[in-house]
């Protein structure tokens, strides 16, 4: 997934509140807040950073997310990713590698 058709959060970017998209959105920073993009992608690349929530159809995670991810279509953990907290997805998609310590639905 690429920041193109979307937004991207720079990776010199933090965020302290809620974050609501229209659009895909790439995450490189770090967002501490809810995040939310119902009927769309949330990517969190490898230097990306979440907490508490994240709500999007399709959740692709790379980075470290703590707190509760609930898509609508699928969650993807990459072998990057360090993930602390649920996970409620119709779909769950985890690479080798992947670091989780977390409760799924």
């Amino acid at each position: 997934m690429s920041a193109s058709g979307g937004s991207l959060i720079g990776s010199t970017l933090r965020i302290d509140g809620d974050v609501s998209a229209h659009e895909a959105l790439v995450i490189s920073g770090a967002i501490v807040g809810h995040v939310t993009a119902w009927e769309h992608s949330v990517m969190v690349n490898e230097a990306g950073s979440v907490s508490p929530r994240i709500e999007a159809r399709t959740i692709c995670v790379a980075g470290s997310v703590t707190g509760q991810l609930m898509a609508t279509d699928q969650a993807i953990m990459l072998s990057s990713a360090r993930v602390s907290g649920s996970i409620d997805a119709t779909r769950l998609k985890c690479e080798s590698g992947a670091w989780l310590k977390s409760t799924v639905k």
